[in-house]
């Protein structure tokens, strides 16, 4: 602690960054290991660095001068961009942690060269960089020659294996060295405020609040960037018509209010650091939404915004259709089936069509009353398209009827009353597998 009257040593704030599981963590653990240090972590999933993981420890470095060394690992996730963008922002040396295994040297090149983009069209595009290629021990390793070609001039490449506490030091050290000459002994509130973590923490809970907002307009949506290419356009201007208060539905996860003509949905996992990786993910998600070809109601797009923060999000915007439970609700006849228990069964025959073909195409579509419709011609599927996607699963006749038995405990109408009655009546092999399905010996 300093003294009444004596002044404190500067911040030198150093961050490490990266992509995920490239070991941002294990480099700062290494570090405090080193100093003796204990390392505050507000939160973690699944082992995984949600906010920050925060290292406190006062160094004499290379120039001669003391520091209050205030190291911060950020997390890697994209769905955590945000944070990442605001904890990078505040550093006075940036310490790249890159995962140089080739089976995941992809998501590392395409990480690190948003970083250099990002970098170059901000206000901490002086921000001094080295680049730690890590997991260099690891069999199929990148050529170091191909990192060259990807590390600008008057970068420092150091290389380390921060699992076995090799080369951490030495990059640590070339970023104080890099940084030192950067901080002034001038009084610097932001580090001041930012010497307690829990300040930090707030500020990064504070900042989820405010800075995944959309410039939501259908004249910001690049080219390339939404599916289908012209009618989405269409759709997108028509659904953007309607004004309506953006809110979060659950954590991290967008959508429009209910009540409208259409749903505007964004789930928790569907943001991205970089244009491209939000362009990759559009591509393969249009590609699972052309496969379910008419299976699929029409009045739907997805499109990729810019946030506020300067990430990439992936929406789907779905016009809403009348659903197959709707329908029953409203005891309308479908074509050939007369009697309750006709329409009821018919009902889920059109549910499992569905459910079978997406399958047939590989998606896994979670079909019910109240995500499967009727065009007039053939059921189609009405609901949100599921992110990520999912390998579809075995069909059975119990999640028919556990869909059938939900359906009919709400019931009102005496539906429920009407095909217990007229059960005796049908003798359809079809059918009866069905029947009993639902209602057991009694059919």
């Amino acid at each position: 602690m300093t003294s009444r009257g004596q002044k404190r040593p500067p911040a030198l704030r150093l961050v490490y960054d990266g992509s995920p599981e490239a070991g941002k963590t294990t480099s700062l653990m290494a570090m405090a290991r080193a100093f003796e240090e204990l390392v505050v972590v507000p939160e973690e999933e699944d082992g995984r660095t949600v906010f920050f993981d925060w290292l406190e420890h006062t160094v004499a470095a290379p120039d001669g001068r003391t520091y209050r060394m205030q190291v911060v690992s950020v997390p890697g996730q994209a769905r955590w961009g945000a944070r990442r963008a605001h904890l990078v922002s505040l550093a006075h040396v940036i310490l790249f942690v890159a995962d140089t295994r080739s089976t995941s040297w992809q998501e590392t090149r395409e990480r690190w060269l948003g970083l250099l983009a990002t970098r170059a069209e901000s206000a901490a595009r002086d921000i001094p960089i080295v680049f730690q290629a890590n997991k260099r021990d690891c069999e199929g390793a990148v050529p170091l020659e191909e990192i060259r070609s990807i590390v600008p001039n008057g970068i420092p490449i150091m290389e380390s294996s921060a699992a076995r506490d090799v080369g951490v030091k030495e990059a640590f050290w070339e970023g104080v060295r890099l940084a030192a000459g950067r901080v002034t002994d001038e009084p610097d509130e932001e580090a001041d405020e930012l010497d307690q973590p829990q300040v930090l923490l707030d500020r990064l809970i504070a900042l989820d609040a405010t800075t995944d907002q959309l410039r939501f307009q259908a004249s910001s949506v690049r080219d390339g960037f939404v599916w289908p290419p012209v009618e989405g356009r269409a759709l997108l201007r028509e659904a953007l018509g309607v004004r309506s208060e953006l809110r979060v539905v659950d954590r991290g996860t967008y959508g429009f209010g209910p009540g409208l003509g259409w749903r505007v949905f964004s789930p928790e996992h569907a943001v991205f650091p970089t244009l491209a990786e939000s362009r990759t993910a559009l591509v393969a998600w249009a590609r699972a939404h052309a496969r379910l070809g008419r299976s699929l109601s029409p009045r739907r797009c997805i499109v990729v915004l810019e946030t506020t923060g300067g990430q990439f999000r992936l929406w789907q915007l779905v016009h809403r259709e009348t659903t197959i439970g709707q329908l029953l609700a409203g005891q309308v006849t479908f074509a050939g089936a007369a009697t309750p228990v006709e329409r009821l069964i018919r009902a889920a025959l059109y549910v499992r069509a569905v459910r079978a073909h997406a399958a047939d195409t590989g998606v896994l579509l979670h079909c019910s009353f109240e995500t499967v419709g009727w065009s007039g011609q053939s059921p189609q599927f009405v609901g949100l398209m599921p992110y990520p996607l999912l390998e579809p699963e075995p069909e059975s006749w119990d999640e028919l009827a556990w869909e059938v038995e939900t359906f009919l405990v709400h019931d009102t109408g005496g539906l429920r009353a009407d095909i217990e009655a007229s059960i005796t009546h049908h003798h359809d092999d079809r059918e009866r597998e069905y029947l009993r399905a639902v209602f057991g010996d009694r059919a």
